[in-house]
């Protein structure tokens, strides 16, 4: 079983649609808006400014949904493309990142974690270790 919520999947697309719906609604709201804006005939109604205060309150509430379900992936991302320079630019200074595990631990080979030595399964992943 992974670790999380027992949902999360469903979790992220739920916000990743929602997020989605919102923004295009935010920007619709925010276009209309323009649009009332730059009518030149005299008259035109007065432009509802509802609806610019409720597309950016809009905008802010589809950020924050489109955060919440593409967070985690960009995230994962970006350590997988900058962690990899950064170890090797302190790799380039003298300073290693790959220690060995303090005495009276074991490390895992799949994951890397430091285990107690007598463990017969890794703490982090449950892969057994070679006996």
């Amino acid at each position: 079983m992974s670790s999380g919520y027992r949902y999360q999947s469903q979790l992220r697309w739920t916000f990743r649609i929602l997020g989605l719906g919102a923004l295009s609604a935010a920007i619709t709201m925010i276009i209309r808006f323009v649009r009332q804006m730059s009518a030149t005939s005299f008259d035109a109604p007065e432009p509802n400014v509802l609806l610019m205060f409720g597309g950016i309150g809009l905008l802010f509430v589809a950020l924050v949904f489109l955060n919440f379900g593409f967070g985690g992936a960009a995230a994962r991302y970006a350590a997988g493309e900058g962690l990899p320079i950064v170890k090797d630019g302190l790799a380039d200074l003298g300073i290693a990142l790959d220690t060995p595990p303090p005495d009276g631990t074991k490390s895992c080979p799949t994951c890397n974690m430091s285990n107690d030595a007598d463990a017969r399964f890794c703490d982090s992943c449950g892969a057994a270790f070679p006996k």
